[in-house]
C-alpha cells in the first residue's frame, strides 16, 4: 500500500511540475516533444475531454465556447493556470481564433466545467 501511495505522490509531481516548467510561451511542451507527451498523457488519465472547432472566445470573461458533437455548444471556464499549446509550441489564449480546431481537457468544479489545457490541432491561417 505505501508503494501504490509513493507512486501516485510521485506522479501527481511529475504532473505538476511539468505544468510549472510549461507555463512560458514559446516552450517547447506540445504534445510531439518527450515532455509534451508526458503531459498529454497524465491529463488523459485524470481529466475529461472535448473536441471541436473554438465558437466564440471571451477573455474578460474567461470562457471559450466549442462546438462539440452533434453541433452542441460547450462553453469551458479557463482554468487561471490553463495550459494552452499547439504541436510545436506553447502559445496564449489570445493566439486562438474562432474556428481553429481544438481539443479542450477540463475538470469538473461547483458544476462547472473548467478548462484546464487547450490543445489547439489546426489553426485558421490568418490573411
Amino acid at each position: 500500500m505505501k508503494n501504490v501511495n509513493l507512486v501516485l505522490a510521485l506522479v501527481a509531481a511529475l504532473g505538476i511540475s511539468m505544468a510549472v516548467y510549461a507555463d512560458e510561451p514559446g516552450m517547447n511542451m506540445s504534445a510531439g516533444t518527450p515532455a509534451g507527451k508526458k503531459i498529454m498523457k497524465f491529463a488523459k488519465k485524470h481529466e475529461m475531454s472535448v473536441k471541436g472547432p473554438v465558437y466564440a472566445i471571451d477573455l474578460a470573461a474567461g470562457t471559450i465556447t466549442i462546438i462539440a458533437k452533434k453541433g452542441k455548444q460547450e462553453i469551458f471556464d479557463l482554468d487561471p493556470e490553463v495550459m494552452v499549446m499547439t504541436d510545436k509550441q506553447t502559445i496564449t489564449m489570445m493566439d486562438i481564433k474562432i474556428g481553429d480546431k481544438v481539443k479542450v481537457m477540463y475538470k469538473k468544479e461547483d458544476g462547472k466545467m473548467i478548462a484546464t489545457m487547450v490543445h489547439v490541432m489546426t489553426m485558421k491561417k490568418t490573411k
